[in-house]
C-alpha cells in the first residue's frame, strides 16, 4: 500500500461523504470504492443502543443468514467487535489470529484473510463500532491515521442527525 493510494481512498472518502448518502449505500461504497485497495470485502456497524447492547445496524457483503444469534450483542460478548466496543480500542490482525483469539467469530464465516476493527466515538465517547474484512493487510501501524479518519467519518455519517440517530 502506497501513500499515492491512501491519498486516492480518502479522496474517494471525502466525494462519498460529500454524496451525503443513506447508511447502506455508504457503506457498500467504503467497502467497493474506498477500500479497493486492501480488496475490502466486507463491513458491518454496530451501535449501542439504549439498553447496552451493541445492535448490528448496518452490513455489506455478508451471506444472509450470518447474524443467526440476532443482531444485538452484549458488550461482554466473546466477539472482536463487541471487545472492540467495550475497551474502545483498535483491533486487527488476520483472520485466522482472530478465530484464535475470538473463537466465537469462526461461525460467522471469513470475510477476507484479514480483519479491523474500529471503535466509532462521537464527543469522545465510544458509540459502536465498525467491523472490516479484507483481504490485504490493515497496515494498521504505517496507517493508523487514515483508518482514524475511515472511523471518524462513518460516525459522522451515523450520526448525521445526532447519537441517536445511529441507533434508528
Amino acid at each position: 500500500m502506497t501513500d499515492v493510494d491512501l491519498v486516492r481512498a480518502f479522496a474517494a472518502l471525502a466525494r462519498l461523504v460529500a454524496q451525503k448518502p443513506e447508511r447502506g449505500a455508504y457503506l457498500g461504497a467504503l467497502v467497493k470504492q474506498v477500500l479497493e485497495p486492501f480488496e475490502a470485502r466486507a463491513a458491518g456497524i454496530g451501535i449501542i443502543d439504549d439498553e447496552g447492547l451493541l445492535e448490528l445496524t448496518t452490513m455489506h457483503g455478508f451471506e444472509v443468514g450470518t447474524l443467526r444469534r440476532g443482531p444485538r450483542f452484549p458488550l461482554v460478548d466473546t466477539l472482536p467487535l463487541t471487545d472492540c466496543v467495550l475497551r474502545g480500542e483498535v483491533i486487527a490482525g488476520s483472520y485466522i489470529e482472530m478465530v484464535e483469539r475470538y473463537p466465537a467469530l469462526a461461525e460467522y464465516g471469513a470475510r477476507g484473510a484479514h480483519a479491523l476493527y474500529l471503535p466509532l466515538r462521537y464527543r469522545e465517547v465510544v458509540i459502536g463500532g465498525m467491523s472490516i474484512g479484507m483481504e490485504h493487510p490493515s497496515g494498521l501501524e504505517g496507517h493508523a491515521p487514515f483508518w482514524q479518519a475511515v472511523a471518524d467519518v462513518t460516525t459522522l455519517v451515523m450520526t448525521a442527525s445526532g447519537p441517536r440517530a445511529a441507533r434508528s
